[in-house]
Parts: structure tokens; C-alpha cells; sequence
């Protein structure tokens, strides 16, 4: 196999269950539904390179109220940060890494450029930032004050998206790309 350097994704995702004495279920955050659900956590990362595909590792979240010595405690996040180094001593050509707002943290974003890698990353509206050493606001006050003619429109397959780029200053990572995309409708 020809692999060419590609994209590391990790992505938390709820596997729902029914079972109540479901070994390890517990109560956790589903991104769809927007509250609490029954079920596993689940930490995925997978590779793609755009013609090469396959999974990297996958790991339970387990809560803190569920851990015992041969489970230990581990965030969502130490678990991506696992599953990067993973992928990394095990020489997966990565260049780029992308996950959502879940995962999303300073000490994350330290560890990938640590390894000298880009990422493309959700994050809250609540992050803040601050614009051409303006005082700090959030992200979603920024989109509140930004107008339709601050984004670029472009169409993809006969359906249009619009994107705003700005530079941005957060702290503890210092210069990045704010990115707001929506789809038309």
C-alpha cells in the first residue's frame, strides 16, 4: 500500500444502549440529541489520506464514578491525546488533525503543534478571541457583528456555501484561523 501523508480524525461518539446493567454505561452528552443519553462514549480516530482509509484506535470513555485500578480515569481528551501518539510511534503519516469542540482544548492544541502538525478544530461560541489587539469577545458575538458581506460565497455541486476567514489571537495558543461556514437554506 501506497499511503500518502494524510488526516488524523478523532471523533467522541455515543454508542446508545438500552441495557440499564450494561457493563461501563453511563449517562453521557450526545451531540445529536443535545442532552443526556444512556450508552457507551466511544473515542475514535481514523485515518484517511483520501485514497487510503482505515481506523487508528478506538477507546471507551469511561466517568470517573465507573473507574476502578484496571480502568482508570481518562478525559475525552487525554484519550485523543493517547490515541495521537498512537498514531504517531506507529509512524501513521499524519499532517493534519481534526476533531470537534469536545476535544477541543489549550493543552491538546500545545500537544499537536508539539509534533509539528496543523489542525482544524470546532470550538464553542463561548471560546474567546480577540481581533487586531482588540479587547477579547466570544466567538459568538463576533458572528452577531459580522455581516452577510463578510463571507465568501462558493458552490459545491449545484449548492451554495458561505465562508468567513478571519485571523484571530487566542490565548495560551496564540495566532490562528477563525473559520465560519454555513450552507445556504
Amino acid at each position: 500500500i501506497n499511503i500518502s501523508k494524510g488526516i488524523l480524525i478523532i471523533d467522541p461518539s455515543l454508542l446508545h444502549k438500552t441495557g440499564k446493567h450494561m457493563e461501563k454505561a453511563n449517562y453521557h452528552y450526545s451531540g445529536i440529541t443535545k442532552k443526556k443519553e444512556w450508552g457507551h462514549m466511544l473515542v475514535n480516530s481514523f485515518f484517511t489520506d483520501g485514497n487510503n482509509s482505515f481506523p487508528i484506535k478506538s477507546d471507551i470513555y469511561i466517568r470517573k464514578i465507573d473507574t476502578d485500578e484496571s480502568h482508570p480515569f481518562k478525559t475525552v481528551r487525554q484519550i485523543s491525546i493517547e490515541q495521537l501518539e498512537f498514531a504517531i510511534k506507529n509512524k501513521v503519516p499524519i499532517w493534519l488533525v481534526m476533531f470537534d469542540a469536545g476535544v477541543y482544548a489549550d493543552f491538546v492544541l500545545q500537544k499537536i503543534k508539539s509534533y509539528g502538525l496543523k489542525y482544524i478544530s470546532g470550538i464553542r461560541i463561548t471560546n474567546n478571541i480577540s481581533i487586531g489587539g482588540e479587547e477579547r469577545i466570544n466567538v459568538g458575538n463576533y458572528m452577531n457583528n459580522i455581516s452577510e458581506k463578510d463571507y465568501n460565497k462558493f458552490e459545491i455541486r449545484g449548492e451554495n456555501y458561505f465562508l468567513h476567514a478571519q485571523e484571530i489571537y487566542s490565548r495560551s495558543i496564540g495566532k490562528e484561523k477563525l473559520l465560519i461556514s454555513y450552507k445556504e437554506s
